[in-house]
């Protein structure tokens, strides 16, 4: 219940919780690039590369066609065509991907939400 103040770790030490923070709305199509830190989640079409430090959800409507996507967390339930870069992938059984992810994949029975 109560910690000593020795045990209390740095802020350096702490990782923050990876959340979305923008949405791409179904009705929306973008092309450019994405770059900055933060989580987006996608249920439109997105057109170009995304480089972000955080979290990318392609959400079951989305759309993405990139070179490459880089993120920490990338997790595919739409359509993805490109290279994906990040320390941890997660594709469920509804999406679609046409490359190959550059890390090993962690396959998700469970919708996202």
């Amino acid at each position: 219940m109560f910690r000593r103040t020795n045990d209390i770790p740095d802020e350096a030490e702490t990782v923050a919780p990876q959340r979305v923070d923008s949405i791409l709305g179904s009705n929306i199509s973008w092309q450019g690039s994405l770059t900055g830190s933060g989580g987006i989640r996608i249920e439109g079409a997105f057109d170009g590369d995304i480089a972000l430090d955080g979290l990318v959800v392609v959400g079951p409507a989305g759309r993405v066609t990139c070179r490459q996507m880089k993120a920490q967390t990338v997790v595919v339930a739409g359509s993805v065509k490109g290279d994906i870069l990040a320390s941890k992938v997660e594709i469920l059984k509804s999406q679609r991907h046409s490359q190959r992810p550059e890390q090993p994949v962690n396959q998700e029975t469970e919708p996202w939400s």
